[in-house]
């Protein structure tokens, strides 16, 4: 294990050395929304990777989170989005390699904060094409190695979705009457 010391600063302005076990960067949230449509629920999948997530991204700094997901559905899907209620909040440490420096392994830390999402909006002038018998649209995606797919719900088990607690979740059908807090 790569062992790295940081130096943080404190709240009361002092500064104090740590380790980190690797680098990390703090704790990242995520705001993800969920769109079920007729058992089926959209799952962005990382082409390349061959895993799936949540639709969504990063909470800007400043930005409420449902409103991140909002965003980013625009940003990757070039659709607006109506986002409703909090559903699910999911908090995810795992190791990653790192995108810049090859051989290194980044430490993260996530919370992943899930949203309903209501409805996506085609923009006028745009036609949706429609996916299988089911009548779900076609979503389509603005970013290079990104698709959109509709997976069943009771399918969602099987596959790779992360974080796991998210999959997990999915599985008992993402319909739960109150929102819950996952720490995995």
């Amino acid at each position: 294990m790569v062992e790295v010391w940081q130096t943080v600063r404190m709240t009361n302005g002092k500064q104090a050395q740590g380790q980190t076990g690797g680098p990390a960067r703090g704790i990242e949230v995520i705001a993800r929304g969920v769109f079920v449509r007729e058992g089926h629920v959209l799952m962005c999948v990382d082409v390349a990777g061959g895993y799936s997530y949540l639709p969504g991204g990063h909470v800007e700094p400043g930005e409420a989170a449902a409103r991140a997901v909002e965003r980013e559905l625009l940003e990757e899907t070039g659709w607006e989005a109506e986002v409703g209620g909090f559903l699910f909040a999911a908090e995810h440490r795992f190791k990653q390699a790192s995108r810049k420096k090859v051989g290194r392994v980044m430490q993260k830390h996530e919370v992943n904060l899930v949203f309903h999402v209501e409805r996506l909006i085609v923009p006028d002038g745009v036609t949706a094409g429609v996916a299988g018998d089911l009548g779900l649209l076609t979503v389509p995606s603005a970013e290079v190695g990104l698709e959109f797919r509709w997976v069943e719900l009771a399918a969602a088990v099987d596959l790779d979705i992360r974080p796991a607690s998210v999959r997990a979740w999915l599985a008992t059908g993402a319909a739960r009457l109150s929102p819950a807090w996952v720490s995995e």
